[in-house]
């Protein structure tokens, strides 16, 4: 992994004049501060790392974090915050904009009752506050939309962010 590269890249969001890209096989969230102007630019920030050349799941832990990522495969922006869908950890993570730093913790959570949890539908039986491998998500207004592919379903939320 570096500055530049990507693995399994699986979805974009344009935030607050901002290019983010969900790099899925480097189980990180790559943030440009302005969109780039030639290929092969450097990314500024990476959410889900503690720096542009590390590539762990989780950051090599078996538990996750508020700073970790596990496949993330779908970001969206919702106002000030942008949202992760944590597709192997089946959760959703989110950044609020005034924290954004290379390896920054996430300020909201969705699927799991605390950061350090991780497993599809929390162990459990589905329920509609948890997740299993969600794949994409998408904000709108208040809403937030999650592809919740390991339920088969799609579930429509009020943002609480």
């Amino acid at each position: 992994a570096s500055a530049m590269s990507m693995r399994w890249p699986h979805a974009i969001a344009a935030w607050r004049g901002r290019l983010c890209v969900a790099d899925a096989g480097n189980s990180r969230v790559m943030v440009w501060d302005e969109w780039p102007d030639a290929n092969g630019a450097p990314a500024d920030y990476f959410l889900g790392q503690a720096d542009a050349r590390a590539a762990d799941h989780n950051q090599a832990f078996y538990q996750p974090s508020a700073r970790s990522l596990n496949m993330p495969y779908g970001i969206a922006a919702l106002g000030k915050h942008l949202i992760a869908a944590d597709s192997a950890n089946s959760r959703l993570l989110g950044w609020r904009i005034d924290d954004l730093a290379t390896g920054a913790a996430a300020c909201a959570l969705f699927g799991q009752h605390d950061f350090r949890q991780k497993g599809d539908n929390r162990w459990q039986a589905a329920c509609a506050d948890s997740v299993c491998w969600p794949f994409g998500v998408q904000a709108m207004g208040g809403m937030v939309v999650i592809a919740d592919s390991g339920n088969n379903r799609v579930s429509l939320w009020r943002s609480a962010l």
